[in-house]
């Protein structure tokens, strides 16, 4: 009887454990979707924006980053 009620612990015991490592795997998946996108986005504040006219975003970024950063060429960079 002992073994029986042994047998039917390890069942459930086994399926805690799978479950266990499964989350574990989704929350790896999880941070790893989270930080990605942020390796690859910058987030540019405080550059001042000209109310009087219609003005180009992407222009005035690469004039900062020419001007302000002294990045050498900012038409290479991709601006999506």
């Amino acid at each position: 009887m002992q073994d029986d009620i042994n047998t039917k612990l390890k069942s459930p015991e086994e399926e805690n454990l799978n479950l266990g490592a499964r989350i574990k795997e989704v929350e790896d998946q999880h941070l790893y979707l989270e930080a990605y996108p942020r390796g690859e986005n910058l987030k540019f504040e405080n550059i001042p924006k000209d109310y009087a006219s219609r003005e180009d975003t992407e222009l005035v970024l690469r004039s900062f980053l020419e001007r302000d950063l002294g990045y050498v060429d900012a038409a290479l960079v991709e601006i999506q």
